[in-house]
């Protein structure tokens, strides 16, 4: 199967990533572009992401070999249904939903043959919408693709091959592991980032010293927490079930911690931390996961004019790509008065050489 006329429904961040993706990377000859947003279309077809642009699903999208529906996870079902009649049998219908179980399950009960497999990219970010779209944020990163009764290998084979060509990792997993895995790695840290600044929001004064000098880790494991409250409702409630137990477990494991520190259990509370440590350096930092990671560096510099220019231009002159620079006030767990964001680690090896050369201290983080 080949594909050369792809739709986008949905033209947010990953949508409109994935349309840029496809216009790059890929085999696709030809996208079309579906979103409520005109704006948003005349952006995308500005830029020459999309060869043609429509705010409503009809007989425009019938030769596409392909169709990706990037919206909130309750419409998906209902936009498939209406796709499945407007489209030619042979395509190929996917989403890109972050939930699987009961959004596979009302696909497989609509009526009629058509081509239905599950997708998700596990890459993203906190920003959201057209603006916050790149066209290489797929690579490197897992795109798990869900079988389902509606999936013929041949459907199969041509998503494979269309993310590898646009930088992903495939992988195909069933539906309801998927839901239990991205439960515990992205559904209920979100949740428990919320739980965290909203705890903080309450114990802080009026002096507002935590707001001010929160920093290193808590910022680390809170950023997640400015991504749209409105996609998360919408994840939550479709994932509930598997939320749930996930976090009767973790409320297990903070009373089994309040018991040991009631108990001045002093080993246990070691291995707690011990146990997470040794898990949590095993993980790779090779492939993009579902929370968009930071590459940094942190660097000793002096508080004197022109300093940063010059790290800056030092830098740049190497042609190395900055993304961001921010002076911590706060270094609670970290070494150097200067974070640099790179947008890759192969950036980052770069950065740290070039400025090792030129006698900065640089810390990697």
């Amino acid at each position: 199967m080949e594909a050369r006329t792809a739709t986008v429904i949905g033209l947010g961040m990953i949508g409109g990533s994935l349309a840029k993706a496809l216009r790059r990377s890929s085999g696709i000859k030809r996208v079309i572009g579906i979103d409520t947003c005109r704006a948003t279309l005349d952006a995308a077809l500005h830029e020459g992401v999309l060869d043609s642009a429509y705010t409503d699903i009809d007989t425009h999208i019938t030769d596409s070999d392909i169709v990706f529906i990037c919206t909130p996870i309750d419409r998906i079902p209902d936009l498939a249904e209406q796709v499945s009649k407007k489209v030619k049998q042979n395509c190929v219908i996917t989403d890109t939903g972050s939930i699987k179980g009961s959004l596979v399950s009302r696909v497989e009960n609509i009526p009629g043959e058509f081509t239905f497999i599950g997708g998700h990219p596990m890459c993203g970010s906190e920003r959201s919408g057209y603006e916050a779209s790149k066209g290489h944020l797929f690579e490197n990163a897992y795109y798990i693709l869900t079988p389902c009764a509606k999936t013929v290998k041949s459907a199969l084979d041509l998503m494979e091959k269309i993310i590898i060509e646009i930088g992903g990792i495939p992988v195909i997993i069933e539906n309801k592991e998927h839901d239990i895995v991205t439960g515990a790695i992205s559904h209920v840290p979100h949740v428990i980032s919320a739980a965290l600044v909203n705890l903080v929001s309450q114990l802080d004064s009026s002096k507002g010293y935590m707001k001010k000098l929160a920093a290193g880790g808590f910022k680390d494991i809170t950023r997640i927490s400015s991504s749209s409250p409105e996609m998360w409702q919408n994840i939550v409630l479709n994932n509930k079930h598997q939320i749930k137990n996930i976090l009767n477990k973790f409320v297990g494991q903070m009373e089994e911690l309040l018991g040991w520190l009631d108990g001045g259990k002093q080993e246990e509370i070691l291995n707690f931390f011990r146990s997470a440590k040794e898990y949590r350096d095993k993980f790779t930092s090779k492939n993009v996961g579902l929370i968009t990671p930071f590459y940094d560096i942190s660097v000793d510099i002096e508080d004197k004019p022109g300093e940063i220019g010059k790290l800056a231009t030092l830098l740049g002159g190497n042609h190395i790509n900055i993304k961001n620079i921010n002076v911590a006030n706060s270094r609670e767990y970290g070494q150097g008065c200067l974070t640099v964001t790179f947008p890759d680690l192969e950036s980052v090896d770069k950065a740290c050489d070039v400025l090792n050369q030129y006698g900065y201290t640089v810390y990697r983080m």
